[in-house]
């Protein structure tokens, strides 16, 4: 990962979600919700609803934030595509970084490390749903392999207009017949995860 302000490398760290980052992840995702159709929800949820998400999520799958100068200032985490068992192996993507934290190189490290994780976990296909037009996201995406699967045109209406989303893929495995056995995130090898969180990758 290339920071484009490299002194400020030392002072990023990647790491998993904690109880008392709610409240930071609660503030960055508020930004979205009520001033941009990144994210189609209405109203932001209350930090204890995100933390339902966050336990719910860290089940399973990785949560990650990132934290610059001891402030979380992003975060991203896998989810099951469906609850349904069979999906297990595939799974929808979310990112969100502090305003003033984009372009940075901060949402690369996040997705980076979250995609190796993953990886390790035995995961087979990751998901994006991304609104379009999202240049900054949908680059992104494009930068880690992701390509375009669908467009779905006016999916949702937010702000007195109707949005487009697009589906974005990016297959992690080789679907193995049998399919390994998923390892649940707290499950993986602690040394293991330590260097990917620390290493640049």
């Amino acid at each position: 990962m290339e920071l484009k302000n490299q002194e400020n490398k030392k002072n990023i760290i990647f790491r998993p979600v904690a109880e008392e980052d709610m409240i930071e992840i609660q503030q960055i995702y508020d930004y979205y919700v009520r001033h941009t159709a990144i994210t189609f929800d209405y109203n932001t949820p209350t930090t204890e609803q995100m933390e339902q998400v966050m336990l719910e999520v860290c089940k399973i799958y990785p949560y990650l934030v990132c934290l610059l100068d001891g402030k979380v200032v992003g975060y991203a985490y896998a989810h099951a595509v469906s609850p349904r068992e069979a999906y297990k192996w595939s799974v929808e993507l979310s990112i969100y970084l502090d305003k003033y934290c984009l372009g940075k190189g901060l949402g690369l490290g996040l997705y980076e490390r979250l995609i190796r994780l993953l990886e390790m976990q035995h995961v087979q296909t990751a998901y994006a749903c991304i609104t379009h037009p999202n240049p900054r996201s949908e680059h992104l995406h494009k930068a880690l392999g992701f390509t375009l699967l669908s467009f779905w045109r006016h999916s949702g209406y937010k702000f007195q207009n109707w949005q487009d989303v697009v589906w974005m893929e990016k297959r992690l495995g080789t679907f193995p017949i049998p399919v390994p056995d998923l390892i649940p995130f707290s499950q993986l090898d602690e040394d293991a995860v330590k260097k990917v969180l620390q290493e640049d990758v």
